[in-house]
């Protein structure tokens, strides 16, 4: 009967401490720091750069999550398509829509553009296309006529499209 009651007691027992850690796990998770907004990324050059994300703020309700510039693109002055900081936007040839070429290693180097906002994305000006986003493996990327858009990590200003024709699979998203 002793030995009875002893399995019972250490049975509860063991159970008890496994709750224990388990919650305790899950508690410590709520409080790490999130890294889906803000994976950082290893670009070709020694400068750290994070996956740019579009988010409204408090003050503004805007969805605009794409700009449209003027870029040297194969030495010819085009229009293209740049996040809202004037970085140059790409497009990744190998990708389809509902299936992204570009993900894990590949963002350190292409980060995706991706929304983090509610709502419909937009761009500063009409587009002649179609700006959407999809659930991706990266988050919620944006698309622009059926492209998803990456910015390039060897870009270090505005107005740079050092990215156009890498591995000719990677080229700026130029508009007509």
């Amino acid at each position: 009967m002793q030995v009875m009651t002893f399995c019972k007691r250490a049975f509860l027992s063991v159970i008890a401490l496994m709750l224990m850690i388990i919650i305790s796990g899950c508690a410590s998770g709520a409080n790490a720091p999130s890294t889906a907004q803000n994976i950082p990324t290893i670009p070709p050059a020694s400068t750290a750069q994070s996956i740019p994300t579009v988010a409204p703020t408090a003050s503004t309700t805007s969805n605009v999550v794409v700009k449209t510039a003027t870029a040297q693109v194969d030495g010819k002055s085009e229009s293209v398509l740049t996040d809202v900081n004037g970085m140059t936007l790409y497009y990744f040839k190998p990708d389809v829509l509902h299936k992204v070429a570009c993900a894990s290693g590949c963002i350190d180097t292409w980060p995706p553009l991706l929304f983090k906002g509610t709502g419909t994305v937009s761009a500063d000006t009409k587009l002649s296309g179609d700006l959407t986003t999809d659930n991706t493996v990266n988050g919620n990327q944006v698309v622009y006529n059926g492209h998803y858009l990456y910015t390039y990590g060897g870009d270090s200003a505005p107005g740079q499209t050092n990215g156009q024709g890498i591995a000719s699979k990677w080229y700026v998203l130029t508009l007509p």
